[in-house]
């Protein structure tokens, strides 16, 4: 995630957030497994993505997004 921020600096925010310590925000976003990745946008969810994948298939969802 850390180069997808990077080579999208000032077009979008990634933020990771320990549902152990933030349950109150898995439970908004019905996250019921991890790693979740959630494309939010205007501050509606636009995408989910759950289990790991290629950054190559985060990359293109988010070119779909921007």
């Amino acid at each position: 995630l850390k180069s997808v921020s990077d080579a999208h600096a000032g077009a979008m925010k990634v933020a990771k957030v320990n549902v152990e310590e933030a349950p109150q925000v898995a439970s908004k976003y019905q996250v019921m497994s991890i790693p979740t990745l959630l494309f939010i946008k205007n501050g509606q969810v636009m995408h989910q993505i759950v289990g790991l994948v290629p950054q190559k298939k985060i990359e293109k969802k988010l070119q779909e997004l921007l």
